[in-house]
């Protein structure tokens, strides 16, 4: 990962594609210019400015700053927009979930099932006006490999149990720390009902949400849990191929956040990286479910949705449902005068 500082040495920073970075400032903006050693069809738009995600989008829009926005669908509230922006909402390829440390209260597999037996799934995933998603091993998009994951041992995950929770436990009591990338007036809102449904089952759940909160941070126990997207990520996070999106869970793969090790699992993933027939991808998919809803590494919400919002002066902006957002044709953005 890319730690992007003002004194960032540009001289040796690699650049393949149609921009360049030009500078970093200190609160984080990104200028990209042109790259006039890109051999491909040059970029439309001479110099962009990228801003991280901050808590004030509606200002910004209200004043006009911000040309293209690329957002968790409810992650700033509810946005008024001027007439001259409009929004598209879409859902990204990337599954909204609570990924447990792999150290820690959590470390163990009876707590990672205890909290989730008193996470009200049914009501996070209303709220973000989406349906309950189990997916792991197909997890990109919705259709017959994700739906072989909604095997019978899902179904007790599905609304918040916190009998079934407190007796996983064995009625002891536990402390357990969430986070997420702030701000984030969505996540903020799942960490409260996690904290309401689970006190019910003795699980004290705090909220540990911060502008740093994120993979390392969970690596680090500095969290319990951490709500993110696809591979830890503020946004979608996926790839787009669920072969490689599923390799999150792999022994062997350093992007293995809960630290999960099965060997039956990394051998599914692998069957998975090297088969096209559907009947064989079903099958695994319904395999592998059950042996993760008893490991419980991570637990899936739901489809994480993207909301970009355009002023209506720019042209060729579109979302995209990977990592990758929609700055994947950013070099055939243009903006009117």
């Amino acid at each position: 990962m890319w730690d992007l500082k003002p004194d960032l040495d540009l001289k040796k920073f690699p650049s393949s594609g149609p921009y360049r970075i030009d500078s970093v400032s200190e609160d984080g903006v990104v200028v990209l210019v042109a790259n006039d050693k890109w051999w491909g069809t040059p970029a439309i738009t001479n110099r962009i400015a990228v801003w991280p995600r901050g808590a004030d989008i509606q200002e910004r829009v209200n004043q006009g700053s911000f040309d293209v926005v690329d957002i968790e669908s409810g992650s700033s509230g509810l946005l008024n927009l001027p007439e001259d922006y409009v929004s598209m909402e879409s859902p990204s390829a990337g599954i909204e979930q609570l990924i447990f440390a792999p150290g820690g209260p959590l470390a163990a597999p009876a707590a990672r099932r205890a909290v989730a037996l008193c996470t009200p799934r049914d009501v996070i995933a209303r709220n973000a006006a989406t349906p309950i998603i189990n997916s792991r091993l197909s997890p990109v998009s919705d259709d017959a490999f994700s739906a072989a994951e909604n095997v019978g041992e899902a179904a007790q995950f599905g609304v918040a149990n916190p009998d079934a929770a407190r007796a996983a436990l064995n009625n002891k009591p536990l402390t357990v720390r969430i986070g997420y990338q702030t701000p984030n007036a969505r996540l903020a809102a799942t960490v409260g009902a996690i904290a309401k449904s689970c006190a019910a089952a003795g699980i004290t759940v705090q909220d540990a949400g911060s502008a740093t909160a994120g993979p390392v941070a969970l690596r680090n126990n500095e969290l319990d849990g951490l709500l993110a997207g696809t591979g830890g990520a503020a946004g979608s996070g996926s790839s787009g191929s669920s072969a490689i999106d599923a390799y999150a869970f792999h022994s062997a793969n350093g992007n293995n956040l809960p630290g999960y090790a099965n060997e039956r699992v990394d051998g599914i993933i692998d069957a998975q990286a090297v088969t096209n027939d559907p009947k064989e991808l079903a099958r695994l998919a319904g395999e592998g479910a059950p042996i993760l809803w008893n490991d419980m590494p991570t637990l899936p919400l739901y489809r994480q949705q993207r909301t970009v919002l355009t002023s209506t002066k720019m042209y060729a902006v579109s979302s995209n449902p990977t990592r990758w957002g929609a700055g994947w044709n950013m070099d055939r953005w243009k903006l009117s005068t």
